[in-house]
């Protein structure tokens, strides 16, 4: 355990208490079932996994805003743009705009499937889009979506009753989604039971997925990640076991055999695919014709079909079909390397591993694997002979897709790379020219998408007790707040604690994954009553994936309150007997006459909506509460296109009773764009002009920004032992 630097005394609920700080290292651990979408491929980064997804021709990407943006083949409007003009062939995926997804929606998961796209809401809603010949779309009928049309012209999918979704994936001609209380529905083609409904009709082309009941996993299982092939279906139980549903052939359900399971049978009844003594899988790929799995210790193993070595074994020998996946060996990724994220394709695989390298393997045709050749990989020799796929100097992958016969992976500082083939627009890249055939991804540059896709993500948590549930007025009691990130990467994170109507906000030092942060102090109550305490964090520095703007929402984990109820303080004893009069006091002589009159004092401001004060200048009270008053921006010229933005921020604090010892705090500046930190300082408060004055220069280098065009600049007053926060001034400044 590892004790953090004591912090300076801070005044809550009226009265002065030191902060004991205690920073605690834990260990956590991202499952699979934390994320959503296509988050099943991915172990430690399935929030950016579930954000970019390719199809079979196309590619769907969430921006950092929420946004959406698609490219490549449109055939079917599975675009979502209202046509079935192809984008990328000629112009960028930024040029065209988001997809419409309804007045004020935003996506929260991305799905691609052959010709048909889905997208879970931040409401929790599923809208889906594309070609709908068999009930793929799961509206209810067979027709098409977004060819003439956008998918917010439509409803959403009818789930059930109170029923949204938490994960969603495409595959050929069907569609999956864990529902909020882990159960699978799926909908689509069901030729070959890939639906897992014990039977061969196809749902959602006369019924809503709502009208049937969910998938068959076993008695109280659930499901916390799904993936969904070319005919096939796999899920990961909240167990740790995993099953398969669907066609048989080539062995890819990994059973030891080519049994097709869910025509006539449900997926419980197969029981769980072996994939090694001790061993479970944590997420979840599949294929077009094979499927992969990464398992609890790092490593791969792969099943099905293996021509054009699509297993990554170095052979061509199909698995699955006679032998159980845990038969044969992990994949070889190279001496000491791990896998944290997978993606299959129709013919190929690629995975991130563990120092954000990628590796990809199977059928190497139009450059798709990015070694700059069509040579196959994973035939006869292993992905660890032919290294890294070139991303570019110094850059790392957080996420990774395979489509039909291109790839794409998203980076770390949030663009996206594709490479294969570029028919139809694929890449993004505003041609039909092949990437990776002849050259690493790294030499076309970032696709143009209008924006940047997340780039890190902190899962932060805030959970706050009390020693007691009762208190006296005017008697402290003891206040414990704990924030937590659970990974998979750092976070700067701002801490308000807040006592009935008064806050104090607190910027924590950077927690990495598994880092906590706790709080012990006091409060003393100042009146009779229930007393709420509330405890959030005001800014996710990064992504935080279960929080919403606002932190608005009392199921969230990124706040936590509790209420204390507060007696009145026991009444004092009556007096005794009055003390003797004392001897009479002389006045005090009359000032000079030459004297000057004193002078009355000045009204001063006061925040709220509290009249202004007559009184002469004392020290605070305790419990002063101020805002910040001004809020002003200024632009620093550019000297070139690669010099930084420079931003002036200044502004004053005033408060009632304020005098210059009381110009002791500091204020935080930060600037912004989306979800995406792009600068940040505090500053120390100075006397000036009667009042507390601030001033910071922010500076944003041009690389750190992408490809934001403005940023929102705000400004919030931390606090010392006299003056309370209440409020933050912000405005948005032009990037560009």
């Amino acid at each position: 355990m590892q004790r953090a630097p004591s912090l300076p005394s801070r005044c809550l609920s009226g009265g002065r208490s030191a902060l004991a700080v205690l920073l605690a290292l834990v260990v956590a651990l991202v499952l699979a079932g934390q994320a959503v979408a296509e988050q099943a491929g991915s172990r430690v980064r399935s929030v950016q996994a579930g954000a970019i997804d390719a199809g079979s021709d196309h590619t769907c990407a969430i921006l950092d805003d929420g946004t959406v943006r698609c490219w490549g083949a449109n055939a079917k409007g599975q675009l979502g743009y209202g046509d079935t003009a192809p984008v990328g062939d000629d112009e960028t995926p930024g040029s065209v705009g988001p997809v419409d997804l309804g007045a004020g929606r935003t996506a929260t998961a991305i799905t691609a499937g052959s010709e048909h796209t889905c997208a879970i809401l931040d409401t929790g809603a599923v809208r889906c889009w594309g070609d709908n010949s068999v009930g793929q779309l799961g509206y209810g009928n067979t027709d098409t979506i977004g060819d003439d049309e956008t998918p917010g012209s439509v409803g959403p999918v009818d789930l059930g009753a109170g029923r949204t979704a938490t994960a969603i994936t495409a595959g050929g001609l069907h569609t999956c989604a864990i529902l909020d209380d882990g159960a699978v529905r799926c909908w689509g083609n069901n030729a070959t039971g890939s639906l897992g409904y014990g039977d061969q009709v196809d749902i959602g082309d006369t019924e809503a997925p709502g009208s049937v009941a969910p998938v068959d996993l076993g008695p109280g299982r659930t499901a916390v990640a799904i993936a969904a092939g070319g005919s096939q279906t796999c899920a990961i139980l909240d167990d740790g076991a995993l099953l398969c549903w669907g066609l048989g052939q080539n062995g890819r359900l990994g059973y030891g055999d080519e049994v097709t399971i869910g025509d006539g049978e449900t997926p419980a009844s197969a029981g769980p695919v072996d994939v090694g003594a001790g061993r479970s899988a944590v997420a979840i790929a599949a294929g077009g014709v094979f499927t992969c799995a990464l398992l609890d210790d790092g490593t791969v193993r792969c099943w099905g079909f293996a021509g054009f070595g699509s297993l990554g074994y170095g052979d061509t020998t199909t698995i699955g079909d006679d032998e159980t996946p845990g038969s044969v060996g992990p994949l070889d990724l190279g001496t000491g390397r791990t896998a944290v994220a997978l993606s299959a394709g129709t013919l190929h695989a690629c995975a991130t591993l563990d120092d954000g390298t990628v590796r990809c393997w199977g059928f190497g045709g139009a450059g798709r694997l990015g070694y700059g050749s069509t040579a196959t990989i994973g035939d006869g020799e292993t992905p660890a002979a032919v290294g890294p796929v070139g991303l570019g100097t110094g850059r790392t992958a957080v996420a990774i897709t395979t489509g039909g016969a291109h790839s794409c992976a998203t980076l770390d500082d949030g663009t996206v790379r594709c490479w294969g083939d570029g028919a139809s627009g694929h890449l993004g890249y505003a041609s039909i020219a092949t990437i990776g055939d002849n050259e690493p991804p790294a030499a076309a540059g970032p696709a143009s998408l209008g924006g940047s896709l997340v780039d890190a993500v902190a899962d932060l948590s805030v959970t706050l007790s009390t020693t007691a549930t009762a208190a006296t007025v005017g008697t402290p009691f003891g206040l414990s707040v704990t924030v937590a990130n659970a990974g998979p990467d750092a976070a700067d994170p701002e801490l308000e604690v807040a006592l009935g109507s008064q806050a104090v906000s607190l910027p924590l030092p950077t927690l990495v994954a598994g880092d906590s942060y706790e709080l012990d102090t006091t409060a003393t109550p100042t009146a009779a009553g229930p007393m709420t305490l509330l405890a959030r964090i005001l800014t996710a520095v990064p992504f935080d994936p279960d929080s919403t703007p606002g932190n608005l929402d009392p199921d969230e984990d990124d706040q936590s309150s509790t209420t204390v109820t507060v007696s009145a303080a026991p009444t004092p004893p009556a007096p005794g007997p009055a003390p003797a009069t004392p001897p009479p006091v002389e006045p005090p002589a009359p000032p000079p006459a030459d004297s000057p009159a004193p002078s009355p004092a000045a009204p001063l401001e006061t925040a709220g909506d509290a009249p202004p004060s007559t009184a002469p200048a004392t020290s605070p009270p305790a419990s002063t509460r101020v805002r910040p008053s001004r809020l002003t921006l200024t632009l620093a010229p550019r000297r070139d296109t690669t010099a930084p933005h420079r931003f002036v921020v200044m502004g004053r604090l005033v408060a009632p009773g304020i005098t210059p010892r009381a110009c002791v705090g500091r204020v935080a500046v930060a600037a912004r764009a989306g979800r995406r930190a792009l600068a940040a300082r505090t500053v120390h408060l100075r006397r000036r002009d009667g009042a507390c004055a601030y001033r910071a220069t922010l500076s944003i280098a041009a690389g750190t920004r992408g490809t934001a065009r403005t940023a929102r600049v705000t400004a919030r007053f931390v606090g010392n032992d006299a003056l309370l926060p209440v409020g933050t001034r912000a405005a948005t400044v032009t990037l560009a």
